[in-house]
Order: structure tokens, then C-alpha cells, then sequence
């Protein structure tokens, strides 16, 4: 499937809660290939330095992780991860799916993990903004295939159905979704007060559900 030079890994890319996880096993499974995620690689291997408590994440030692990505890439996987820099480093990959999630959607997805009201509007306002994006002209700067998926509404099945598709027939890229100019109004307004809601609280509390 893989060009000469190109490795024959898959990255799906997003903020959380965009369906990077379901949609990367569910491809994973019917490509035949192996599928792992960047926190799977970092904690089985043991690539991190320290833990952040307050974000309830870890801080990754990015040369391990460098090293532990290269020794993978003469395998066929499915990589599911937020950050796109190391594998842009280590390896020249097939695809990359990059996934994205109407924000108000987005919200009430994370909202649901129970996660810090804080941690929540974070990636809310990533996903607002667009902040991944850089990465993802990175890619398509150095060559590298990225189809742009809109998991607001599609199923598991339709989404993995969309990437087969791509890879198949090798659709123009495109790129990349601005929320900013897609919601209405009062979406926008919603969104900005769910972020400066949780801006506010200095403590750790967690968002009703």
C-alpha cells in the first residue's frame, strides 16, 4: 500500500474527544494492522520524566519517545495521538486522518469523562480555535496525505468507511475546518462562556454532569 520511502503507519490525530481511539482500532482491525496509542506507548514504555497532577497528565521525555517511535516503523500500525511533532520526526507516515468535532458536541463528550472543568475547556477552545492545525500544515508541507474527517455526526462505521475510501482513491487533501466562522452567533457565544466559566475557577472541580 505504501509508496517506496513511506512508512505503512496510519496516525489519526485530534484533540480529545474527537473519536481518534474507536475510529484508529476500528481501521486498525480492518486494514489488518497493529494498533497502539501515544499514551500507550509513553506509559508501557515508560517515556516520561514526571507527572503533571493539576493537568492529571504526563510529562513525556521526548527523545525517548523519539527513539521508541522510530523502532516501530517498519511495522503496519495505527497510531491514535494529540500530538503530531514526534511522529512527523521519526517517520514518514501513509496517512493522516485528522479529526475534528463541532465544539458544542465536543463539550458534552468530555463533560461526560468527568474530567477538570478546566481540562475540558482547554481542549474546547483548541478545537475552537484550531491550535492542532499548524501541525497538520507541517504535514502537508513536507508531503505527507491528511484527510480532514468531521466526526460531529458520523458513526464509527461511516468514518472508517470515509478513510478506506481515501486511501483507495487518493482524494485531493483538504484543510482545514474553521469553527470561528462556522457557528452561528449564539453557538459562539455558548462556547465562550463554557470557556470563561471554567477560566474563572481557580480550584480543580469538575463539571456537573
Amino acid at each position: 500500500m505504501a509508496d517506496r520511502g513511506v512508512d505503512e503507519i496510519i496516525i489519526v490525530f485530534g484533540v480529545p474527544g474527537t473519536g481518534k481511539s474507536l475510529i484508529g482500532s476500528k481501521l486498525a482491525r480492518r486494514l489488518g494492522y497493529r494498533f497502539t496509542t501515544l499514551s500507550w506507548l509513553v506509559l508501557q514504555n515508560g517515556y516520561w520524566r514526571d507527572y503533571d497532577s493539576q493537568r492529571r497528565s504526563f510529562v513525556i521525555d521526548y527523545d525517548a519517545l523519539l527513539s521508541g517511535i522510530q523502532g516501530i516503523r517498519n511495522y503496519r500500525y495505527v497510531i491514535e495521538t494529540h500530538w503530531l511533532e514526534p511522529f512527523l520526526e521519526a517517520m514518514n507516515p501513509l496517512l493522516i486522518v485528522f479529526t475534528r468535532t463541532h465544539p458544542m458536541i465536543l463539550f458534552e463528550r468530555l463533560r461526560r469523562r468527568a474530567w477538570p472543568r478546566k481540562k475540558v475547556a482547554e481542549n474546547v477552545e483548541a478545537e475552537l480555535l484550531g491550535v492542532l492545525i499548524e501541525e497538520i500544515k507541517t504535514a502537508l508541507d513536507k508531503g505527507v496525505a491528511v484527510l480532514e474527517l468531521d466526526t460531529s455526526n458520523i458513526s464509527v462505521q461511516g468514518a472508517v468507511e470515509r478513510i478506506l475510501d481515501f486511501l483507495q482513491n487518493r482524494d485531493k487533501n483538504r484543510c482545514c475546518i474553521d469553527w470561528l466562522s462556522r457557528l452561528s452567533e449564539n453557538e459562539l457565544e455558548e462556547v465562550m462562556n463554557i470557556i470563561g466559566s471554567a477560566n474563572a475557577n481557580r480550584g480543580d472541580e469538575h463539571l456537573e454532569q
